[in-house]
């Protein structure tokens, strides 16, 4: 079945979301696609656990932060808090440039919950 951009776009508009197309020449550039497919990979639908609430909080305190130091004040693995950051990013309650490097401890995550 074929969906029209321009109706899906309505469709993600009804619903309070923009839909933004991007071509394969957009995201196959270094690091871009390869922090897309990590955002993919935690996506998923959950509830909040108790750590990335944790990490929420840091960063409103902080503004901006490094994801290695989040791992110093939270007393994690650098993995476990990659992946709870990484959860972050996909609902859109983080940010970070995914332009630039891949993430990593020493990228740097904000909220625009301040």
């Amino acid at each position: 079945m074929l969906i029209r951009s321009h109706n899906l776009a309505d469709w993600y508009k009804q619903g309070g979301r923009d839909l933004i197309l991007v071509t394969d020449k957009q995201i196959r550039v270094y690091p871009i696609l390869n922090n897309l497919k990590l955002l993919h990979r935690y996506s998923g639908f959950q509830s909040l656990t108790e750590l990335q609430a944790s990490v929420l909080e840091l960063v409103k305190q902080y503004g901006s932060i490094k994801v290695g130091q989040l791992v110093s004040f939270l007393k994690v693995t650098a993995g476990e808090l990659l992946a709870t950051v990484l959860r972050l990013l996909s609902l859109g309650q983080l940010f970070a440039d995914l332009t630039t490097n891949e993430i990593s401890i020493e990228t740097a995550i904000w909220s625009n919950n301040v």
